[in-house]
């Protein structure tokens, strides 16, 4: 199966636990810039991808990391020294999915409120723009295949921006999400071009939503 580009949410500002001027956003792409909160609780619009320092022939860079398992980190430069101390919060209300048939679905809170996804950052030595990365795990629900971002307890928020990292790994583990939604949604969301409420759009019978 393709691996599909990830999106996420901030859908709603309700609960937002810092002051950052954000505006709402229905579906946030990698490349696009987006809030996060760093350490002291700082809140920072960056790019949501980090560049590879390295370069291949002719000088051409890599792509970007927009998403990489939290297994992978200790194997990746980049972001194992990020994750020693630039960790950051991923502000959001949910993310999208794709089950095996293909069908788009919207993860998210009930009732919805803004939850923090597990990130690093990082300021890329050739230019110093400084973007982030979304550390991903086992999907939420059996029916997606695919990794989905890791949720921080928000217990955990200033433990995971200034502990130290074997401790911010514990913060990383599964753990279920009590009071979770997954809802179906129509293809319109798949385009980055497209940011507004029909994204969200539940289609068919709302009720019939999956909790978990």
């Amino acid at each position: 199966m393709a691996r599909h580009e990830p999106r996420y949410t901030l859908s709603t500002l309700d609960g937002l636990f810092v002051e950052c001027g954000a505006s709402l956003r229905y579906n946030i792409a990698p490349g696009q810039d987006a809030w996060v909160v760093r350490g002291a609780r700082e809140p920072v619009s960056l790019r949501w991808g980090l560049l590879p320092r390295w370069k291949g022939h002719g000088g051409t860079r890599g792509p970007m990391i927009e998403a990489a398992p939290v297994e992978a980190v200790p194997a990746t430069p980049l972001l194992r020294d990020a994750f020693k101390k630039q960790r950051c919060l991923v502000l959001a209300d949910g993310c999208y999915a794709w089950t095996a048939l293909k069908q788009p679905v919207w993860f998210h809170p009930e009732p919805r409120r803004v939850i923090a996804f597990a990130g690093v950052w990082a300021e890329n030595r050739d230019d110093g723009v400084p973007s982030f990365a979304m550390l991903t795990g086992e999907p939420l629900v059996t029916r997606v295949t695919e990794a989905m971002p890791i949720v921080i307890d928000e217990t955990d928020y200033d433990g995971w921006l200034a502990g130290d990292a074997e401790s911010a790994l514990a913060m990383a583990a599964p753990r279920p999400l009590d009071g979770w939604r997954s809802d179906n949604v129509t293809t319109w969301m798949a385009s980055a071009e497209h940011d507004d409420p029909r994204c969200i759009e539940a289609i068919g019978n709302p009720l019939q939503g999956e909790l978990f």
